[in-house]
């Protein structure tokens, strides 16, 4: 038999995650807040939270807040440092242009979670006309591999050959 060549394949290192739609994409009111459903962090030490926001030229987010917490209690949540708006970033950063002209997010947040707590959401405050927002996440680097679709939190997951 005869062996087949590889010819300028790529390796794939989408191993080990996990997806989450956190918030949306939801439609917000002007000056409307909105706070994503809680991401359980257990078993990993990466989050990748990406915040997303529509076309409008006019369109920007007020207020934006990434928190964590011990338990899955509201009241516990509280701002993570290092990712506080107006301090560690500029607002005008998650404002202005075009969304889907640019292709874009509105914004990428990298967080290591050795040392965090396990819970985290994102609050966000719309600006001055409606919009469309949406959070999703990605959880890499886990103690366990998340082999099946329901451990990667889909529905199906494809792997091409």
């Amino acid at each position: 038999a005869r062996k087949r060549k590889k010819e300028n394949t790529m390796a794939m290192n989408l191993q080990g995650l996990k997806s989450v739609v956190a918030l949306g994409p939801v439609s917000l009111a002007s000056a409307a807040t909105a706070m994503s459903s809680t991401i359980d962090a257990k078993g990993y030490e990466e989050l990748q939270l990406v915040v997303t926001r529509t076309t409008h030229a006019t369109d920007y987010i007020t207020t934006l807040t990434i928190q964590n917490s011990d338990t899955d209690v509201a009241s516990n949540f509280a701002t993570i440092t290092g990712y506080v708006q107006g301090t560690d970033y500029s607002a005008a950063s998650l404002s202005g242009g075009t969304n889907a002209a640019t292709e874009k997010a509105a914004g990428v947040f990298n967080i290591d979670l050795r040392g965090k707590k396990r819970y985290f959401r994102v609050g966000v405050t719309n600006g001055a006309v409606v919009a469309v927002i949406g959070v999703t996440g990605t959880l890499a680097r886990p103690e366990q591999a998340p082999i099946t679709a329901t451990l990667q939190n889909a529905s199906v997951v494809v792997n091409p050959s």
